[in-house]
């Protein structure tokens, strides 16, 4: 069991300079990703070893990996997105990203993001339509699906959601176990939730009930 300082990773590295927009006191940074790094980026970024750390840092809007043998930071990126979640690696080796607060206004100023990390690159974007505007104001997550959907959850309003490369949403949900556990000033809807994921069937079993059509795989 190893345990890593993130403020510490940032200042011993070549990135410190990502620090200097962090809060002054209280959570400082906003660490809200770890994810285990695999050939899929190690293969690619110089300095980056398989099992290295992946993570998100709300406050610097920065995302970062962490050398598990240096406690180190080796490579870090910021962009146009704010206030983002969840940055995973798909199998092209390029990230997926929920960017919360940097997408086009007229549309609900959320986005998920897929880019290069080695050009930085961006290479699909969804932003939501004027008919379906997407706008998760904090927390909130993304995931790539086996057949090249993507599924997001959008927190205000409880609606995971399902959409194809080309943005056409071919599933979604509305949650409606309602609760109370968070103060009117702090929730859109009382059904909200911070996140959603896809799970496969253990063990490469085949699923108990047929999957809605915008979920299922090949």
């Amino acid at each position: 069991l190893r345990r890593f300082s993130v403020l510490e990773a940032f200042e011993k590295s070549a990135f410190a300079s990502e620090l200097e927009n962090m809060q002054r006191e209280g959570d400082i940074l906003h660490t809200n990703t770890i994810e285990l790094v695999d050939e899929r980026l190690s293969d690619q970024l110089p300095g980056v070893e398989p099992g290295d750390l992946l993570i998100s840092c709300l406050f610097t809007n920065t995302i970062a990996i962490v050398s598990v043998e240096s406690g180190k930071v080796v490579w870090a990126m910021r962009s146009t997105w704010k206030w983002q979640h969840q940055p995973t690696a798909l199998d092209n080796g390029h990230i997926l990203l929920l960017d919360n607060k940097g997408g086009r206004p007229r549309l609900g100023r959320s986005q998920v993001i897929e880019f290069d990390p080695v050009t930085g690159e961006r290479v699909w974007t969804y932003t939501g339509t004027p008919a379906n505007r997407f706008h998760t104001h904090t927390c909130g997550s993304c995931q790539r699906l086996p057949n090249g959907n993507t599924l997001i959850c959008s927190v205000a309003d409880g609606r995971p959601l399902a959409f194809t490369a080309e943005n056409a949403i071919v599933w979604a949900y509305v949650i409606g176990f309602f609760h109370d556990i968070f103060p009117p000033a702090a929730r859109s809807g009382p059904n909200r939730r911070a996140r959603c994921r896809r799970l496969g069937p253990p063990d490469g079993a085949p699923p108990r009930r047929p999957r809605p059509p915008g979920l299922v795989g090949p």
